[in-house]
């Protein structure tokens, strides 16, 4: 895997990736996949005067083949995002992205895909704690070739992390995702929340302890399919570090 960036004015940036990789490592198979990924783009900081104000668009070029000629799948990307902040305390995102993925071995159909995204998040001073409050939204649309039309997934996620001069964490996130599909009886909507807080209590010797609940609810078009998870868990947690010694 590799990437690097470099600026090419005071302003501009230019950036790329590459990445290759294949299974069969120990050549047990009797066919090799490989996968090979390319990315570049571009950003602009300060656009339009604005301190704050950054602008990329980047292209990914992903390729999936095999030594027998059995697999042959390509994944094209294009992607525009754009970040800004006000009153020094709100930062604001937003992407745009389409993908077009093709299967030569099974059809020639592209299907194109695309994601829209939008984020706010602030930073507050309540007494002793710092608060940090967010909201996203996004929207994918999938195309589906055996049926006319997109599939159609959006969320709305609530989040709200905190934490204090002593180390404490307190969070609550919450989430709303409706999947709607051209397959019948295969509509679908989740609600996730999970309520969290992690302490770092003294007799813990540099360790911290975290509480956490999570309550699921998952309701589909057929109702006899519906079900919901509650989950607790307590997590203890330690950096384990080795101290040099010199001699």
């Amino acid at each position: 895997y590799l990437k690097a960036d470099a600026r090419i004015r005071r302003l501009w940036m230019i950036f790329g990736a590459y990445d290759s990789y294949r299974d069969n490592l120990g050549m047990t198979r009797t066919r090799t996949t490989y996968n090979v990924t390319e990315e570049i783009g571009l950003r602009r900081m300060r656009a339009f005067g604005r301190n704050s104000l950054n602008i990329s668009a980047s292209v990914r070029k992903r390729n999936v083949t095999s030594s027998d000629n059995s697999v042959e799948n390509t994944s094209n990307r294009v992607k525009l995002g754009v970040t800004d902040r006000f009153f020094e305390v709100v930062d604001a995102r937003g992407e745009v992205e389409k993908i077009v993925d093709r299967n030569y071995r099974s059809t020639d159909s592209p299907a194109p895909n695309y994601l829209y995204s939008v984020g706010i998040a602030s930073r507050h001073e309540w007494g002793k704690w710092h608060v940090n409050p967010s909201v996203d939204y996004g929207r994918q649309e999938n195309r589906n070739l055996a049926l006319s039309g997109f599939d159609v997934t959006e969320f709305v996620r609530l989040n709200i992390f905190g934490n204090d001069d002593r180390n404490s964490q307190l969070g609550l996130n919450h989430e709303f995702n409706t999947t709607n599909v051209r397959t019948p009886s295969g509509d679908a909507r989740l609600n996730r929340t999970q309520l969290w807080w992690q302490i770092a209590p003294g007799w813990l010797n540099g360790g911290s302890v975290r509480f956490e609940v999570n309550n699921n609810v998952f309701k589909f078009e057929d109702s006899t399919r519906d079900y919901r998870e509650r989950i607790g868990k307590v997590v203890f947690q330690w950096n384990l570090e080795r101290s040099a010694t010199t001699r």
